[in-house]
């Protein structure tokens, strides 16, 4: 063998996707809240970007609708409505409804495995945030879960519509998450009941339990602009007292 050393090749993220990914982050994560403006100066001073890569990261952000560009005004974060929510939550209802049926009929060994498998690191993650710890492993290990449940779904289109209305919901479901109250003590049993009603191969019982799951976060949240607004007087808050965080 000769001492020549191998070459790789490495594709380099384009600087406006790296932008793009941080600000819609803080986007889902109601880091910006609902209708701030976003200012290409200011955003220039937090992210450390140059203005072209802002405003390819902004174009991006409005055509997923996060973000709204008003003539005259500028950019501001999308609004977040009851109404909106409530309708995402109807679509969502059905194509959950279907992507699990789906999967409880289909699935295999390895489907069960998996499920059973994401759920005790749900339930760890579950544990860890209850005694104070970063929410956002248990937010991952959530949607590992539900992500496990409908993995052994037959309908490429209705995964990729779960996954479309997943994003589009994912900031009013982040507000559940946010929330400065512990989880409910009844929230690990809903995924144990769920959990056990698939691997039972009740079809049925599956689709009902994963549609009273869906209800009752929507319950958590709603109305949304009381939950935004304790959300926004916690972070002046800490604005004006960082201690407090």
């Amino acid at each position: 063998m000769s001492g020549i050393p191998r070459t790789t090749t490495t594709t380099k993220q384009p600087v406006y996707e790296s932008i793009y990914l941080a600000m819609k982050s803080d986007i889902v994560e109601c880091r910006l809240l609902p209708n701030e403006r976003l200012r290409l100066e200011d955003l220039k001073q937090k992210y450390g970007a140059a203005f072209t890569s802002l405003r390819e990261a902004l174009s991006r952000l409005i055509s997923e609708g996060l973000v709204v560009m008003e003539q005259h005004r500028g950019a501001r974060v999308a609004d977040m409505m009851d109404d909106d929510f409530l309708d995402l939550l109807h679509v969502r209802r059905i194509i959950e409804a279907e992507a699990m049926r789906s999967a409880v009929i289909n699935g295999d060994d390895e489907w069960e495995s998996a499920i059973v498998a994401a759920f005790h690191m749900y339930e760890r993650a579950l544990g860890q945030s209850r005694q104070g710890q970063a929410s956002a492993h248990r937010i991952q290990r959530h949607n590992d879960f539900h992500n496990a449940l409908v993995s052994a779904c037959i309908s490429k289109r209705t995964l990729s519509l779960r996954t479309m209305l997943y994003v589009q919901a994912e900031r009013y479901l982040m507000l559940s998450f946010k929330s400065p109250a512990p989880p409910p003590d009844s929230i690990l049993q809903e995924h144990e009941n769920i959990m056990r009603a698939a691997l039972a191969r009740k079809v049925d019982l599956s689709v009902a339990l994963i549609q009273e799951h869906l209800d009752g976060a929507a319950q958590r949240v709603m109305p949304i602009g009381t939950t935004l607004e304790r959300m926004s007087r916690a972070r002046l808050t800490n604005r004006d007292n960082p201690k407090a965080e």
